[in-house]
């Protein structure tokens, strides 16, 4: 009852917002209208493509921003209560978009809590194996996600998504409370692990950071000496370009100029053989009188 009375609250502004955010993008209202349009059966992957150029791909990103996607996708699944894809009965541009934006996000839950978000979860079930009969592009293409088909009857919160890891990525618990037990101390929080990597990579990327900027600074200290020593070289292909242009120019010019004595010549010999034609016109004349 709790699910289809916030169904009924979540307008279609409601929905390409949730969009927007789990695309990280600010769509104008064109490009709202057009995530929301069919795609029949040749979608426009270019177009797609476009939209999904900000999701993020990677799981332990999206881990990092689990609140934010919760929220966005939250609302997703209140719209798919009472529709079969985000833009009603048909495919919309917004499913492939949607689908590629909550990938990682989903590569990130326990299978037993996936269903925390039931609608989401069949929608995007459905897409994933739909996509490929309509051959997207590579950069289109993910992994398959597993699902727990079986439902529980008691389907877990939201919330519960919080606090939850892969299967692959959670440590024995029995084992290690066994153990802390038998030591007198409490066991290692679950995330514990992955802050202290996440602590190392940003470490890590710290120092990375200030070993480039010192390179850089080195590099333009380097650079007015160098231009000191060495003065630059007029390049090769441009010489020989000013060269080859200045020699058609002089072809052009002789070629004119050779084309203008023929044809000054020509008109001498013409001049030169109508006055001998008049010569011997009149010669003829003279002889028969």
């Amino acid at each position: 009852q709790c699910l289809v009375a916030m169904a009924a609250k979540v307008s279609r502004e409601d929905v390409t917002a949730a969009l927007a955010g789990l695309l990280f993008l600010k769509l104008s209202v064109q490009e709202k209208s057009k995530l929301l349009g069919h795609v029949g059966t040749a979608p426009d992957w270019p177009v797609i493509l476009s939209f999904t150029r900000q999701a993020l791909r990677s799981p332990d990103a999206a881990a990092t921003l689990r609140v934010h996607f919760l929220k966005h996708m939250s609302v997703i699944n209140a719209a798919l209560e009472t529709q079969m894809y985000l833009g009603g009965t048909q495919l919309c541009v917004a499913d492939f978009a949607c689908y590629v934006a909550v990938h990682a996000a989903y590569a990130g839950f326990n299978d037993d809590h996936k269903w925390a978000l039931c609608n989401l979860s069949r929608w995007f079930d459905m897409i994933q194996h739909s996509i490929s009969d309509f051959t997207p592009p590579d950069a289109l293409r993910c992994s398959t996600i597993e699902f727990a088909y079986d439902a529980p009857d008691v389907l877990p919160t939201v919330d519960s998504l919080m606090a939850t890891q892969p299967a692959a990525a959670q440590p024995p618990a029995a084992a290690g409370s066994a153990k802390a037990d038998a030591a007198g101390t409490k066991p290692a929080a679950a995330g514990a692990p992955a802050e202290s990597k996440d602590g190392e990579k940003k470490e890590n990327a710290e120092k990375g950071g200030k070993k480039e900027k010192k390179e850089k600074k080195e590099k333009r200290a380097a650079e007015p000496e160098e231009g000191k020593k060495k003065k630059p070289k007029v390049e090769e292909p441009v010489v020989e370009a000013k060269k080859e242009k200045k020699e058609k120019k002089e072809k052009k010019a002789n070629k004119e100029e050779k084309a203008d004595k023929e044809e000054k010549a020509e008109e001498a010999a013409a001049v030169t053989t109508e006055k001998e034609e008049k010569k011997d016109k009149k010669d003829k004349k003279e002889k028969k009188e």
